[in-house]
């Protein structure tokens, strides 16, 4: 069987020659469609796209073959993708000829200042059905686990890496980089865009689970693995070699043995609420007795009759109205088999501990994530190991810092003729977006928190000023305060204090 697209290094560089050759980057294209709203590829906007690409220049034949996907006539692509003849490309399998006319096989889409090759996206709207082995571009999932994971430092994984975006991310920060898939040709795609970028720190291996590491440690693993549920479709980039969510809960259970100490897991998942367990209980179980901090956010549930067009929407490509019915009956019945009455999905960040049981925090707030959530994650385990030496006369001897992130919110309503406030809450603007609800008094005192004075003398103070026991206030407060500590609202005094945006 022949390779799927070309890994030679020198074909790479004519096609990278040729691209360079008309300066394709995102900066061109939305210079060229006249800025960032018009520029968006999307099956609507694809007769605007065509019309402002129907000029003829080498840029408008680069940017309909590789983003807009629509063929251009041979002379436009001889003319395009010189100095490398169109025979090199043709044999390479980025383009195909049909008579008269040159098509492209794939995506090449500049991201994140550089290009990467893909399958074609729904936006191009090719009316053939995806492939078995398709290989994703960077979805609403992608840019999620790159807010997660990026960037890393030491020895990095980027486990089931499609595309191979993310572990070009991370080779800009990381001493080296090892991306895996069980994909052949998503592994052929990988180390294709690894050449054309011209990173040298992206060791690319195929193979399943953690079989092509297997005996080796990383500093940070990132994964967005087929975490679908689903009957079993052929689709490798969404379902994994697992029944239901057993892959999620494979990882979570192997991951330890793969880190090194203090060596974090961002990841993106998938999981099965049914009437037996809670969700929480359910991460629960996979991490009881693993060496494992863990923050579990869930972002939403789709319950069981909605989440079968959530996917299948994408896979209705050149398919009846009597194909679709029934895809989703079977996708419907598989859940109801499975007992599983909705699918949550969410983020995953582990952090390597001692061979100590670690902690677990599940979130089920609406609570966002940024481009500073990485550098949240980092702090905030760093804090819950400097906790777990604390008793309660440590958490009243810290001095204590509101980060720069956090705010006071108040809502106040007018009763009586006058305004009284109704609602207090401490408001995470960055990292997790979140916040917590408060009483007055804990609110007073967490605004006194400036790092200079300790909690009991902070608390004594508060005493004064409600005329109360200052022991018994000091005992009433401590687990609110331990709990802020928790939850990053409050930053001990060894925890970098810097803005997480710099902490990046």
């Amino acid at each position: 069987m022949g390779t799927h697209v070309t890994n030679d290094a020198h074909d790479i560089d004519g096609i990278r020659a040729a691209l360079d050759a008309v300066k394709y980057n995102s900066e061109t294209i939305v210079h060229h469609f006249g800025g960032s709203t018009q520029a968006e590829m999307s099956v609507d906007s694809k007769p605007y796209l065509l019309r402002k690409t129907s000029g003829g220049s080498t840029l408008d034949s680069i940017i309909r073959l590789f983003a807009i996907g629509s063929s251009v006539s041979v002379s436009d692509a001889i003319r395009a993708l010189g100095p490398m003849p169109l025979e090199r490309w043709i044999n390479s399998n980025i383009v195909s000829r049909a008579g008269e006319q040159v098509i492209a096989n794939m995506c090449i889409i500049p991201q994140y200042d550089m290009l990467i090759l893909h399958d074609p996206p729904d936006s191009q709207g090719r009316s053939e059905p995806r492939r078995a082995d398709h290989v994703m571009g960077i979805a609403a999932s992608t840019k999620q686990i790159i807010s997660l994971g990026v960037p890393a430092t030491g020895r990095a994984l980027d486990f089931g890496t499609g595309c191979g975006i993310v572990a070009l991310l991370m080779a800009r920060s990381a001493t080296e980089v090892v991306a895996t898939d069980i994909s052949p040709r998503a592994v052929e795609f990988a180390r294709f865009n690894t050449l054309l970028n011209q990173v040298d720190n992206v060791d690319v291996r195929l193979g399943n689970l953690f079989e092509p590491i297997a005996g080796e440690r990383f500093d940070h693993i990132v994964s967005n693995p087929p975490f679908v549920i689903s009957p079993n479709d052929g689709f490798m980039y969404r379902r994994g070699p697992f029944e239901s969510d057993e892959l999620v809960q494979y990882i979570v259970e192997h991951a330890a043995k793969y880190l090194t100490p203090n060596g974090t897991l961002r990841m993106m998942a998938q999981w099965a609420n049914t009437p037996e367990q809670t969700w929480q209980d359910r991460w629960a179980a996979w991490l009881d007795g693993q060496p494992l901090d863990a923050i579990v956010s869930e972002h939403f549930a789709h319950p069981r009759h909605a989440y079968p067009q959530k996917w299948l929407k994408s896979d209705s490509r050149g398919h009846t109205t009597e194909d679709y019915q029934a895809a989703w009956n079977a996708w419907y019945d598989h859940l109801g088999a499975l007992n599983i009455e909705s699918v949550s999905t969410g983020i995953v960040a582990l952090s390597r501990r001692d061979n100590t049981a670690g902690r677990l925090e599940t979130f089920t707030e609406n609570i966002d994530t940024d481009a500073d959530t990485s550098a949240y994650f980092t702090r905030l385990f760093a804090q819950w190991k400097l906790l777990d030496t604390m008793d309660d006369e440590a958490i009243l001897r810290a001095r204590l810092r509101v980060p720069s992130e956090v705010d006071l919110e108040s809502v106040s309503v007018a009763a009586e003729g006058a305004w009284k406030v109704s609602d207090i809450a401490l408001r995470s603007q960055a990292g997790l977006v979140s916040f917590v609800r408060i009483d007055g008094p804990i609110a007073t005192l967490v605004g006194w928190c400036d790092g200079k004075r300790s909690v009991r003398e902070l608390s004594k103070r508060l005493a004064r000023e409600m005329t109360a026991n200052a022991v018994s206030l000091e005992r009433a407060l401590v687990p609110s305060i331990r709990r802020f500590i928790e939850r990053g609202y409050l930053l001990l005094e060894e925890i970098d204090q810097r803005p997480l945006e710099e902490l990046r």
